[in-house]
């Protein structure tokens, strides 16, 4: 699973409106693999947002090849491209078997 706590300059709500932003995992052969922020609920704890996204919702993705993780074209619901500044924290990779 991918967790991550994001923070937006502006307020949460902006983070929440952000329905069409892409998380994308790459490949070095620049395969692209990419989930919608959109599908996933955060955690809301004062000004943060946290998302877990589980690795297994990259269909196809070969995890042992990963070269880039991504967060690309945040959107509204009405289509415009959300502007501010966006922090991310505590990026990590959760989880795992023996």
């Amino acid at each position: 699973m991918i967790s991550w706590s994001c923070k937006a300059s502006r307020t949460v709500v902006a983070i929440s409106q952000m329905s069409n932003m892409n998380i994308e995992l790459e490949t070095p052969g620049q395969q692209k693999f990419a989930v919608q922020l959109a599908d996933y609920t955060p955690t809301v704890s004062n000004n943060w947002v946290t998302y877990e996204i589980l690795l297994g919702d990259f269909a196809g993705a070969d995890l042992t090849n990963i070269l880039y993780l991504g967060f690309w074209t945040p959107r509204t619901s009405g289509g415009a491209l959300t502007f501010g500044t966006l922090y991310f924290d505590d990026i990590h990779f959760a989880g795992g078997g023996s």
